[in-house]
């Protein structure tokens, strides 16, 4: 059985009021400052289960908000589920449980890295003083024809990797979900969200003109701001789309921000949960300012 994560899952209590505070983990709450983590599409805070249970962040208050669902419940992901929706709530929660007067290191992947930067765009005072780690930013263009189907394919592929022989199992698989208390520490749902939520995350991914730097201004970022680039052959990262990025973080007055953009060629687009402790060393290493470990090489 898979050990339970840390810290106190607190779901939702109402969503039709906006904004409302979302569900979300709490570690650490003592901690001398705060780290939030944003999960990718078709994700929860789960993915960062390895991040989390590493003893290198101990110090620090840990945030993981969830954006598809409410633990178990995936009626209750953000609806509609745009980057400037999930953006406001997301600074709301920070404002609201977030140390030092409602501040934070904002950590993302993916879809996370694009909120991220929604985030830091939106509420520049959120991250004063703090920084920004990222990774997997990427702006997805597939063909139109491929668009409607993506989350049939995905609820499918969830659905056959469930009847798979060898897959993993916990003593709770086979017990009805709402039989189960769900305190947060059970494994995440095999279905993250309903169909409307897919089809809004669909649409957001794959929508140019609703991406995380589209809120970004003129000025840019201020605080420090380290884009990670997986590039191993198999990653699909994309160096361009980060360049492109920085660009528009380092606005019209980028002298002196201290702003980074960084390949790993060993890594696969999802190394926080391949190699979590990777992860968490690298995020605290630029949280305290320290250079990254070898095999980081700038772009």
């Amino acid at each position: 059985m898979a050990e339970p994560l840390p810290g106190t899952y607190y779901h939702v209590s109402e969503t039709d009021t906006f904004p409302y505070i979302l569900p979300h983990r709490s570690i650490n709450p003592e901690g001398v400052s705060t780290i939030v983590f944003i999960h990718g599409a078709f994700g929860s805070h789960h993915e960062y289960a390895g991040v989390i249970s590493s003893s290198l962040l101990e110090d620090y208050h840990l945030i993981l908000p969830d954006l598809h669902s409410d633990g178990r419940d995936i009626t209750k992901g953000i609806k509609p589920f745009e980057i400037l929706r999930v953006a406001e709530l997301v600074g709301h929660l920070i404002k609201r449980k977030a140390k030092n007067g409602g501040k934070a290191h904002l950590v993302g992947v993916s879809l996370g890295a694009h909120i991220v930067i929604a985030t830091a765009a939106l509420y520049p005072e959120i991250t004063k003083d703090h920084c920004i780690f990222i990774s997997g930013y990427n702006r997805f263009q597939p063909p139109s024809i491929f668009k409607p189907i993506i989350p049939y394919a995905y609820a499918g592929l969830v659905k056959i990797g469930n009847t798979w022989p060898f897959r993993s199992t916990t003593p709770t698989d086979n017990v009805p979900h709402e039989d189960v208390p769900d305190d947060g520490n059970l494994p995440p749902p095999d279905e993250v969200a309903n169909m409307e939520i897919l089809r809004h995350v669909v649409d957001t991914i794959f929508d140019t003109s609703n991406s995380g730097e589209s809120l970004l201004k003129e000025q840019g970022i201020v605080e420090r701001t380290c884009i990670v680039v997986a590039t191993h052959k198999s990653s699909g990262d994309r160096i361009a789309h980060s360049q492109r990025l920085l660009e528009k973080i380092e606005g019209t007055n980028c002298e002196g921000r201290g702003h980074i953009l960084v390949q790993n060629k060993n890594m696969k687009h999802p190394w926080h949960m391949f190699e979590p402790h990777l992860f968490a060393r690298s995020t605290l290493a630029w949280i305290e300012g320290k250079d990254l470990q070898k095999g980081f090489q700038p772009c």
